[in-house]
C-alpha cells in the first residue's frame, strides 16, 4: 500500500503545478506586473544634450578653437595677496603719479597657468566642452574642437603664415586682460569670416603686455581707469577702457552685482533663438541671478537671442555680425551656469550651427579678390567706352569724307 499511496502523491502534486488546459489553451499561474509609471504628461523632443539625435550638430569638418584665458586667469590667481588687484583697491581715485607698488602690475604667468590649469574663472566652459554632452553633439576634442592659449592667440595661432583662417570658430570665456596683438587678432577672425562665441562678459577690460621670455605680464591700462608706462602709474578717467568695442563686438561692460534676473525673455526671429525657443520654451537660463554684465551698444546687424533686462540697458545676450563674420555674446557670467545649465550649453551648440545662418545681406569688407573684381570690371568699363568713342569718330570722319564741308 505504502507505494501505491507515494504514487497517488506524486500524481497529485504534479497535477496541481501543471497548466490547466482548456481547450487549445493553457491557462498558467499569473505573472507580477510592474506598473508603468508616467513622470510627465508631455513627449518631449530628445535633444543632442540629452544623447538624441534630433538636436542641432556639429560638423566634424567644422574647426573650432576653445581659448584658455592666461592672461585673466593670472591676477585672478593672486588676487588675495598682490597683484593688480592689490593695487586697484590701494589706489583707486588717487591723483597724480604714483611710483610705489609698481612690482604689482608686473607678474609671472605661471600663476595663472596652475589656476583651474590656466583656465581659471572659465573652467566651467572648460568641463562643459569636455563633456559627452558636448560629445553627444558633435563637439569632439581632438578632431573639431582644439584647446590653445590667449598666449597663442596673441601669437597669431588663430592664423596660417598666408593669412587664413585655421578655425572656422573660437569660444572664449573670461577675457578681460588680453594684450593688444590678441585684440586684433580677434577682430580680424570676425571680419574675415568667423565666428567667435562668448560665453561670459566683461571682455577686454584691460590692456596687458606680455614678455614671452620671462614669460612676464604687465598692466598697461583699463579697469577702471588706471595707466602704467613701466615707470610710473596714474589713475585717469574713471571707467575708461582700452578700446571703444561696440563696432565689431556689440557691447560694452554695464553691471556688476547690479541687477537680479529672473531668466530671459527669448526672441525667435533669428535662427538660434529660433532653436532656443523649440526645446527650451520662452524663459531661458532661469539659473542665473547676477554678477557681471554686457549692456547691447551696437544694434545695427545686431539680432538678440534673449534678454535678461530691459531698464534703460539692453542687458540681453545676441548675435552681432561684422565684415564677414559674427559675435555670438552669452554676455553675461556664463560661467556661473554653463557647467550644468542645458539652455546655456544649447546657446553655444546652436550658435556654432545656425549663427552665421541668419547673417544679413550686407557688403563685406574689401580683400584682395574683391579689389581684383572692381579693377577687371573699371578696365572693361573702359575699353567698352574707348571702343565706343572710336566708333563714333570713325563714323563721323566718313560722313564728313564723302559729304564734304
Amino acid at each position: 500500500m505504502r507505494p501505491l499511496a507515494a504514487m497517488i502523491l506524486v500524481v497529485l502534486f504534479l497535477a496541481s503545478t501543471a497548466p490547466i488546459a482548456v481547450g487549445a489553451r493553457e491557462i498558467s499561474e499569473p505573472r507580477p506586473v510592474v506598473p508603468l509609471t508616467l513622470t510627465s504628461t508631455t513627449i518631449t523632443v530628445p535633444t543632442c544634450l540629452e544623447g538624441g539625435s534630433s538636436g542641432p550638430r556639429v560638423s566634424p569638418g567644422y574647426r573650432v578653437a576653445a581659448i584658455k584665458p592666461i592672461f585673466t586667469s593670472t591676477p585672478y590667481s593672486q588676487y588675495e595677496y598682490g597683484s593688480f588687484y592689490a593695487f586697484y583697491q590701494k589706489y583707486f581715485g588717487a591723483t597724480g603719479n604714483i611710483t610705489t607698488d609698481l612690482d604689482w602690475l608686473n607678474t609671472s604667468v605661471i600663476s595663472g597657468m596652475g589656476y583651474n590649469d590656466g583656465w581659471g574663472h572659465t573652467s566651467p566652459l572648460y568641463s562643459f566642452l569636455s563633456s559627452k554632452e558636448a560629445t553627444s553633439c558633435g563637439l569632439v576634442r581632438g578632431k573639431n574642437l582644439f584647446m590653445i592659449s590667449d598666449i597663442n592667440v596673441s601669437d597669431g595661432a588663430l592664423f596660417d603664415s598666408s593669412g587664413n583662417r585655421l578655425f572656422d570658430a573660437a569660444i572664449i570665456g573670461h577675457q578681460e586682460y588680453v594684450t593688444q596683438s590678441e585684440y586684433d587678432q580677434l577682430r580680424h577672425f570676425v571680419a574675415s569670416g568667423g565666428l567667435l562665441i562668448a560665453i561670459s562678459s566683461n571682455e577686454f577690460y584691460a590692456r596687458v603686455a606680455y614678455n614671452p621670455v620671462t614669460m612676464a605680464e604687465t598692466f598697461v591700462v583699463g579697469h577702471g581707469g588706471f595707466n602704467y608706462n613701466g615707470h610710473t602709474a596714474w589713475y585717469g578717467k574713471p571707467g575708461r577702457t582700452p578700446w571703444n568695442s561696440s563696432g565689431w563686438f556689440g557691447s560694452v561692460f554695464c553691471c556688476f552685482h547690479k541687477y537680479h534676473y529672473n531668466g530671459a525673455i527669448v526672441n525667435t526671429s533669428n535662427p538660434v533663438g529660433g532653436l532656443l525657443k523649440t526645446y527650451y520654451g520662452d524663459n531661458l537660463f532661469q539659473d542665473y541671478t547676477y554678477h557681471e554684465e554686457n549692456a547691447v551698444s551696437n544694434l545695427t546687424d545686431t539680432a538678440i537671442v534673449a534678454t535678461f533686462n530691459h531698464l534703460g540697458l539692453t542687458v540681453a545676450s545676441y548675435v552681432h555680425y561684422y565684415g564677414r563674420g559674427a559675435v555670438a555674446c552669452f554676455c553675461v557670467f556664463g560661467e556661473d551656469i554653463i557647467a550644468y545649465d542645458s539652455a546655456a550649453q544649447f546657446f553655444v551648440i546652436a550658435s556654432l550651427t545656425d549663427a552665421l545662418s541668419g547673417s544679413p545681406i550686407r557688403s563685406p569688407p574689401f580683400g584682395p579678390s574683391t579689389l581684383l573684381v572692381i579693377a577687371v570690371g573699371l578696365v572693361a568699363v573702359a575699353v567698352a567706352a574707348y571702343a565706343v568713342t572710336t566708333l563714333v569718330r570713325l563714323v563721323k570722319t566718313r560722313w564728313f569724307i564723302r559729304t564734304g564741308p
